[in-house]
């Protein structure tokens, strides 16, 4: 699943895509800004949920966890603000799913998107630099339009 960009927070894009790109089906996100402009039901701090299968929650929380660490992110130190990780599971209705708390774009890649940054027609990934100079590249790796 690729979601479009334009439903996506600015400082939390670069992170949903690098989730679905690695078949963790992202369903509800954020980077805090709407919670700050009063959208009540949003989180004050950057979020990603996760939707799993009830006997693939500690597997795949161990494969998110993972693939953040992979991408630097530090889940040692405990501190107000920390990046968290958080596997659920209701038995009410059978509904698994992965939280990421505090982890924004900017604590892993060092910056946000901008609304002009390059993105793929197909997927909506980061072309980086120019669009037209890195499409044919990262058409072989786009998880839309394999070749």
């Amino acid at each position: 699943m690729c979601p479009k960009e334009v439903e996506l927070s600015l400082g939390i894009r670069r992170l949903v895509n690098l989730l679905n790109r690695n078949g963790f089906e992202t369903t509800d996100s954020g980077d805090g800004s709407n919670y700050e402009a009063g959208m009540e039901c949003a989180l004050p701090c950057p979020n990603v949920y996760v939707t799993v299968e009830p006997k693939d929650l500690a597997v795949e929380a161990d494969r998110l966890r993972a693939l953040l660490e992979h991408e630097g992110v530090d889940f040692s130190d405990e501190y107000e603000g920390m990046p968290t990780i958080e596997a659920l599971y209701s038995p009410v209705d059978g509904h698994a799913g992965i939280i990421v708390l505090n982890v924004s774009d900017t604590l892993v890649w060092g910056r946000q998107d901008s609304v002009n940054q390059p993105r793929c027609p197909n997927c909506g990934g980061d072309l980086g630099g120019t669009a037209m100079g890195r499409l044919e590249e990262h058409v072989g790796g786009c998880p839309r339009f394999p070749l």
